[in-house]
């Protein structure tokens, strides 16, 4: 059982360092006002696997509402999709 819960919090861990990474990202690319498709979109695809987390839910709107004053169609269909997990959780 300690082995588990070690493994748990080692995984843990390596969440807290990649959400942490992705945020720097985020506020970089809206700070600097980039437009670049495809690496926002890239990273809205890798932040959907952390959305079941708070910090991961608030990196996602913030960089969803950023691409959404320039991109509004596809950002809405990034909301779609991001509902679609919260709902599976639920």
């Amino acid at each position: 059982m300690k082995n588990l819960l070690k493994q748990i919090g080692q995984i843990l861990g390596e969440v807290d360092k990649n959400l942490d990474v992705l945020d720097r990202e985020i506020d970089y690319i809206i700070k600097n006002e980039i437009r670049d498709i495809r690496r926002i979109e890239s990273l809205l695809d890798i932040i959907l696997d952390y959305v079941l987390w708070d910090k991961g839910k608030i990196q996602f709107e913030k960089l969803n509402n950023y691409y959404s004053t320039f991109r509004e169609e596809f950002s809405a269909d990034y909301r779609r999709v991001y509902h679609e997990i919260l709902d599976l959780e639920e």
